[in-house]
């Protein structure tokens, strides 16, 4: 009986880069082995990386790290590496959640010769859940893969809280509110309001209010008074904390007020003439404290005028504004026919010299 010829295929795994390779195939019956014409082929001489799975750290219930090692580079230099993780694939890959850190590695150097070590943080994990983790390395050759090891994320939940508009906020100091939205797991052992200068995203490492432990939910609650300089911006938020973590509402900001006056230089009823000009401007805020000192200051040739420059002043303090009563009058004398000038309201208190937007006119002919 004839038989028909049946197309065999194999995978070769684990072989060396730039070695030549001979193979045949073969069939075995019971009557002996047959085996095909020897083939020869040669890999290449390229190689991906290589990795090691390592442990886990600080695994919460919805959050943790885990250590990974890079062993070899291969034969180009490695662009990413980080974790990859599933809940549902055993066999994780770089189309799963991962965490990436580009790089350019191109060589490893170690004191103890075991490679360089990694630490991938994972986040947005489900509590009581199992995730199947490995560390991997990319390179333009290909990915390389560590062994899968499990973990499973604790069955706790961090409280919650919400960050609220400020209650008031003044030249060197501000209120803000919040409120715990929810418990979570395990009783709320300190709550309050985190806050920085300098860190977009403040945590309780940063600065922070400390209210204690609360049951209270839904709630509004407002910290301590948080202090700063004049004209500061803050960004804060408010905070709970339990055995299960901390819960952080959103980021907001406030500014503090400025110290120095504010000035507006109104440009309506211009009053000119040829060796004169008369020009309103308005104190719009007195500042930390009270004006003592306000005019207009002017110059043919400096286009931001000062008070360094040609300048009338009014000595009278004023020690409040109300509606109306902070619009001024300003004289401008000795001027020059058929000649351009910059001119802008200011204020001065104890604080410093607010000015007002600058103007620009030309006297007559």
């Amino acid at each position: 009986a004839s038989s028909v010829p049946k197309e065999i295929r194999s995978g070769l795994f684990s072989l060396k880069a730039n070695t030549t390779y001979y193979v045949r195939g073969y069939t075995t019956n019971a009557t002996g082995t047959g085996y095909t014409d020897v083939k020869s082929f040669k890999t290449t001489n390229d190689l991906a990386p290589t990795v090691i799975t390592q442990f886990a750290s600080s695994i919460g219930n919805t959050s943790g790290n885990f250590v990974g090692t890079l062993t070899s580079i291969g034969t180009k230099a490695v662009t990413e590496l980080g974790h990859v993780w599933s809940s549902g694939n055993q066999n994780p890959t770089v189309n799963d959640l991962k965490y990436t850190s580009k790089t350019n590695i191109t060589t490893i150097s170690n004191p103890n010769g075991s490679g360089y070590d990694y630490i991938s943080p994972m986040s947005n994990l489900t509590p009581n859940t199992t995730y199947y983790v490995r560390a991997y390395a990319t390179n333009s050759v290909g990915t390389g893969y560590g062994e899968t090891k499990t973990i499973k994320t604790a069955n706790e939940l961090a409280p919650t809280a919400e960050t609220l508009a400020p209650s008031s906020v003044s030249f060197f100091w501000a209120y803000v509110d919040g409120r715990v939205l929810t418990l979570g797991t395990s009783p709320v052992t300190q709550h309050g309001h985190c806050w920085s200068i300098t860190n977009v995203n403040p945590t309780i490492a940063d600065s922070k209010d400390t209210r204690g432990a609360t049951t209270t939910v839904g709630t509004g609650f407002t910290s301590s008074r948080i202090d700063l300089p004049a004209a500061t911006k803050c960004y804060y938020r408010a905070y709970a904390t339990s055995s299960a973590g901390t819960g952080y509402g959103e980021v907001k900001t406030f500014t503090t007020r400025l110290a120095i006056p504010s000035v507006k230089t109104n440009f309506n009823g211009i009053l000119n003439g040829r060796t004169t000009c008369v020009i309103e401007a308005k104190i719009l805020s007195m500042g930390a404290s009270n004006v003592t000192v306000y005019g207009h200051c002017w110059s043919a040739t400096n286009n931001v005028p000062t008070t360094a420059d040609s300048k009338n002043q009014t000595i009278p303090a004023i020690t409040e504004i109300v509606s109306g009563l902070g619009s001024y009058l300003s004289n401008l004398g000795s001027l020059t026919p058929n000649t351009t000038y910059y001119t802008r309201g200011y204020a001065t208190n104890s604080w410093g010299t607010a000015y007002g937007e600058v103007y620009t006119f030309t006297t007559l002919k």
